[in-house]
């Protein structure tokens, strides 16, 4: 778990660095790890258009994630709060696994498979037609396999999914922390809520599939959406690249799109296309729409109206179906 979060830590330092953000400290702590999950998995579904995510590739983003997290954890003048947050992270973590039994629910069916196909394959065009679960893959195995390694065990897989809510249950409670040392009483409340429903509801590990980590990151776009305090680029940045995420997780977060283009044209800057995290939400959707022509001939898998006819592996009659 130790060598999951410092992985997950410096994809986040890193995407901090390639957005141009200011250098990460441990008041950021748990953003960082919430985007450095998001980036690990755009750049697992990249590679994975060219290379299978075997256990060279695995170990290559552990090593160089990791080593870039202790550099900045070298340079960084708060040590021992790093190592705190570091602490109560692996905690959770570690606690929520250890208590639960195993991923019951269409683990078995097609997630665990999917990993296994992601490790052992590039990208495979008309997957679908090989069982039609594997349409509905969501970005979390693309996650889940970037643990795969000659270091860590193959259960390591398991990880990144506890992560998720780990680090989501640690940003409410610190935004929580935050708004009551500023006496806001409404923020308060609601980030109260949002933490005993999230700790209330995912508690159990072995119930998560794909719906508790949509859930987890639809509440903190909920949250950005109300602590925010003026409309800026990175404000839009963020909530556009949350709002891709959540679409890669569940296609029905399509939902979300209308809210990200109100706040667009609520004060309108062509400005907002040019931010660095936009530009990357752009590319990441691109990638991931891609991806599914690839794999089932549609644009959204099982939607027949967003199949492409002229594609030859297209099954379009089992699709409907």
């Amino acid at each position: 778990i130790i060598v999951a979060v410092l992985t997950i830590q410096g994809q986040g330092m890193l995407f901090n660095t390639i957005i141009g953000n200011r250098k990460s400290n441990y008041k950021d702590f748990n953003e960082t790890c919430i985007f450095g999950l998001i980036f690990l998995s755009f750049n697992i579904l990249f590679v994975n258009f060219f290379l299978p995510i075997d256990k060279l590739i695995g170990t290559l983003f552990i090593f160089t994630s990791s080593i870039y997290f202790l550099y900045n954890f070298y340079l960084s003048n708060s040590k021992k709060k790093y190592l705190k947050n570091l602490l109560i992270l692996v905690l959770i973590t570690f606690f929520l696994l250890a208590f639960s039994t195993v991923n019951r629910p269409d683990a078995g069916l097609y997630h665990l498979p999917y990993i296994s196909i992601i490790n052992e394959n590039k990208i495979i065009f008309g997957i679908t037609n090989l069982h039609f679960r594997f349409g509905h893959i969501s970005i979390i195995q693309y996650l889940s396999s970037s643990l795969n390694s000659f270091i860590l065990p193959k259960e390591a897989i398991l990880i990144p999914l506890a992560l998720i809510f780990s680090s989501s249950i640690l940003f409410i409670f610190q935004n929580l922390k935050n708004k009551l040392k500023q006496n806001e009483f409404y923020h308060s409340v609601i980030l109260f809520f949002f933490l005993i429903f999230s700790i209330y509801s995912f508690n159990r590990y072995s119930g998560y599939g794909n719906d508790a980590p949509s859930h987890l990151f639809f509440l903190i776009f909920i949250i950005y959406i109300i602590l925010q305090n003026k409309i800026d680029i990175n404000f839009f940045g963020k909530i556009s690249l949350l709002a891709v995420y959540l679409f890669t997780i569940k296609p029905f977060m399509i939902i979300l799109s209308p809210i990200v283009i109100y706040f667009f044209f609520k004060i309108y800057k062509f400005s907002f296309l040019f931010d660095r995290k936009v530009i990357f939400a752009s590319i990441f959707l691109i990638i991931w729409i891609l991806k599914n022509i690839i794999t089932s001939g549609c644009i959204i898998y099982p939607i027949s109206k967003s199949c492409i006819s002229k594609i030859a592996y297209l099954d379009l009659e089992k699709t409907k179906i």
